[in-house]
C-alpha cells in the first residue's frame, strides 16, 4: 500500500490512449475514400482523422481508463504495516488530473482547430485535384494541349508523385511544343513614377516633346504632371494640344503608309485609355509593342494601362497560381440584409497572401426583394478583394478572347456593377463564417468573444456562438471532474482479493462502455444546460451558471474522492 494511486493507474492511462489511437487510425484507414480524397494523401488523411476522433472522445475514454484503473489497483497491506491515509494515496493523482487537464485545453484549443483545418484543405485539394485531371483530358480531347499541359502543372502541385499525371503531361508537353504559342507579354511595371521629379520638371519634359512635335510623349508627360499637381494648368493646356495633335490623320512624324497606320493605332489605343477602358486599351498597346518593341510610347502606355486594368479586373494566371495554397473553405454568410433586400454569398475558397493579396474562388451570390423573388443570381470562378471590393473580371494577359467573368443565373445589374461585388465583413470575421469546420472549430475563445456581436448581422446565430464559447469553457472542468469522480467510483468498486471472480471476468468489459456512455450523457446534459440558459437568459447569465456549477460538481466529486477508504 506504499504506491501512489497515480504509479499504478498511470500504465493503464497510457496504455487506453494508445490503443484508442490505434483504433481511430485503423478506422480512418478503413473508411477513407478514394472518390473524396487523392490517394497519396491516405496516411496523413488517417493519422489527422484518428486525432480529431480522439480528441472528440477524449473525456469518455479517459473516464474509462481511470475507472477501470482505479478498480484494478488495490493493493492489500503488508502484514505489520500500517495502512496510508486515503488522501496520500490519491493526492499525486489529483495534481496528475489537473496537468492532463491543462494539456487537454491546449490540444482542444490549439492543435485539433489546425488539424480540422488541414483535413479540410485536403479535401478542397483532392476535389481540384478531380476537377483538374477532367480538365485535362477535356483538353487533350479536343487537342489544346497548351491547356492540358496547364491542367496537368496545377494537378501535379496538389499530387507531385502521380505517375499517370507525369506521362499525360510530358506526352501533352510534346504535342505543345508543335503548335505555335503566343509570345508572352512582357511583364507589367509600375507605370510612371513621379517620385524622382517634381510637377514642374515633368511640365519641362512635355514642352520638350511639344517642341519636337512628339505629341505621345508630350500627352504623356503632361498627364504626370497633372497626377503629381492637379493644379497645373500649363499641363492641362499640353494636355489638350497634345490630344488634338494626336487627333489629326498627320499628326507625328509617319511617312509611310505602314507607319501611318502604326501612328494611327497608337491613337485609338490612347483614346481607349482615355475613355477608361483600361482592359481594351491594354491588350491595344500589347499588340503595338509586339509589332515594335523598340516604341517607348508604347512601353510607357503599355504600363499605365497595366496599372488601370488592376483597378477593375486582375490577370487569371495570378489567380490559377495560387489556387492550389491552403486557405479558408466553405465561406457563407449574409452580406447584407434589411426591410427592402436580403443578400447571401457563398465562397469556395478564400486564400490571404502575405503582400496583402486576397483571392476568392467558387463564388456565388443571391439577392432577393422584400417580395422574397430573386433579385440576381450569379456565379464566378475567380475575384481579387480591393478593399471592401471584390474585382470579378479576370483576363488574359495575352488573349483579350479569353475573359473570366461572372454567370448570372437569374437577372441583371448594371454594366458598372457586373463584374464587382461590394462585401461587409473583413476577411477576420470571413475566416470564422466558415462552414467547412464543424461546430466553430476554426476559432478560439478569445476570436469568438473579439466577434460576438458582429458576427450575428451576418447570419451566423448569436446564441449558437454563445452556446459554442460557454461549452468550449465548459469542457476542461468536465474533463478535471470526471477524472476525479471517475476515480472515486472505481476506487470504490475495486477489486478486494487476489483474483477476479467469473461475474467480475464476464462484467469488467463492459464497465468501460458504461463509463464512457455516461461521459457522453454527463457532457451531453451540459450542452442541454448550456443551451437553456444562453437562449432564455442570455450569454453572461449562463456564465454565471455555468461556473457556479462547475464549482459544485467540483466540491461534490473531492468530498466523494476523500470519503473514500484506504482498507
Amino acid at each position: 500500500m506504499n504506491r501512489s494511486l497515480l504509479s499504478r493507474i498511470l500504465p493503464y492511462l497510457l496504455a487506453f490512449y494508445a490503443l484508442a489511437l490505434a483504433a481511430f487510425f485503423v478506422y480512418s484507414l478503413l473508411t477513407f475514400s478514394a472518390t473524396q480524397y487523392l490517394a497519396s494523401l491516405r496516411w496523413e488523411y488517417a493519422a489527422k482523422r484518428a486525432f480529431v476522433l480522439f480528441m472528440d472522445y477524449l473525456i469518455p475514454v479517459h473516464a474509462a481508463a481511470v475507472a477501470v484503473a482505479a478498480s484494478l489497483s488495490w493493493e492489500a497491506p503488508r502484514p505489520g504495516t500500517p495502512a496510508q491515509p486515503f488522501s496520500r494515496i490519491v493526492s499525486s493523482s489529483v495534481v496528475a488530473f489537473l496537468v492532463l487537464t491543462a494539456v487537454y485545453a491546449v490540444l482542444a484549443e490549439g492543435v485539433a482547430p489546425r488539424t480540422r483545418a488541414r483535413l479540410e484543405e485536403m479535401s478542397y485539394a483532392s476535389r481540384t485535384a478531380i476537377e483538374l485531371r477532367r480538365q485535362e483530358d477535356a483538353a487533350a480531347r479536343r487537342g489544346d494541349w497548351n491547356a492540358a499541359v496547364d491542367a496537368a502543372d496545377r494537378y501535379l502541385q496538389l499530387d507531385p508523385a502521380n505517375r499517370s499525371m507525369i506521362e499525360q503531361r510530358l506526352a501533352a508537353k510534346t504535342r505543345a511544343a508543335r503548335q505555335a504559342a503566343p509570345s508572352a507579354a512582357p511583364a507589367p511595371a509600375a507605370g510612371p513614377s513621379v517620385d524622382e521629379a517634381d510637377a514642374q520638371a515633368l511640365v519641362e519634359r512635355a514642352r520638350y516633346y511639344v517642341s519636337q512635335k512628339d505629341w505621345f510623349s508630350a500627352h504623356y508627360y503632361a498627364q504626370a504632371a497633372v497626377t503629381a499637381d492637379p493644379r497645373r494648368r500649363d499641363a492641362l493646356e499640353i494636355m489638350s494640344q497634345a490630344a488634338a495633335a494626336l487627333s489629326t490623320p498627320t499628326a507625328g512624324t509617319a511617312s509611310t503608309p505602314t507607319g501611318a497606320q502604326f501612328f494611327a493605332l497608337k491613337r485609338d489605343a490612347l483614346d481607349r485609355l482615355e475613355r477608361g477602358d483600361a482592359v481594351g486599351a491594354y491588350y491595344a498597346f500589347q499588340s503595338l509593342h509586339g509589332q515594335d518593341a523598340n516604341d517607348p510610347d508604347v512601353s510607357r502606355y503599355l504600363d499605365q494601362a497595366a496599372v488601370a486594368l488592376r483597378k477593375t479586373s486582375f490577370f487569371l494566371d495570378e489567380a490559377r497560381k495560387v489556387e492550389m495554397l491552403p486557405g479558408t473553405q466553405g465561406i457563407v454568410f449574409l452580406n447584407r440584409w434589411d426591410a427592402e433586400s436580403a443578400e447571401a454569398v457563398s465562397i469556395s475558397k478564400m486564400v490571404e497572401l502575405p503582400s496583402g493579396d486576397t483571392y476568392f474562388f467558387g463564388i456565388e451570390a443571391i439577392r432577393y426583394d422584400a417580395s422574397g423573388s430573386v433579385t440576381w443570381h450569379f456565379t464566378a470562378p475567380y475575384g481579387k478583394r480591393v478593399e471592401n471590393v471584390v474585382l470579378m473580371n479576370a483576363v488574359d494577359r495575352t488573349s483579350p478572347s479569353v475573359p473570366v467573368q461572372p454567370l448570372y443565373l437569374q437577372g441583371a445589374r448594371p454594366a458598372a456593377e457586373r463584374t464587382v461585388l461590394r462585401l461587409q465583413p473583413g476577411e477576420e470575421e470571413l475566416r470564422v463564417l466558415s462552414s467547412g469546420r464543424p461546430a466553430l472549430a476554426s476559432m478560439n475563445l478569445a476570436e469568438m468573444w473579439r466577434l460576438r456581436s458582429r458576427l450575428g448581422s451576418y447570419g451566423l446565430a448569436r446564441q449558437a456562438l454563445g452556446v459554442e464559447m460557454t461549452m468550449r469553457l465548459v469542457m476542461p472542468f468536465a474533463f478535471l471532474v470526471l477524472s476525479i469522480l471517475c476515480t472515486a467510483m472505481g476506487w470504490a468498486l475495486r477489486l478486494r482479493t487476489g483474483r477476479l471472480s467469473a461475474a467480475a471476468v464476464l462484467l469488467l468489459p463492459l464497465l468501460p462502455v458504461v463509463l464512457a456512455l455516461l461521459s457522453l450523457l454527463y457532457l451531453h446534459a451540459h450542452r442541454l444546460i448550456v443551451g437553456f440558459t444562453v437562449i432564455g437568459f442570455g450569454l453572461s447569465t449562463a456564465f454565471n451558471t455555468l461556473a457556479v456549477l462547475q464549482v459544485i460538481l467540483l466540491a461534490v466529486s473531492l468530498a466523494l474522492l476523500a470519503g473514500q477508504s484506504s482498507r
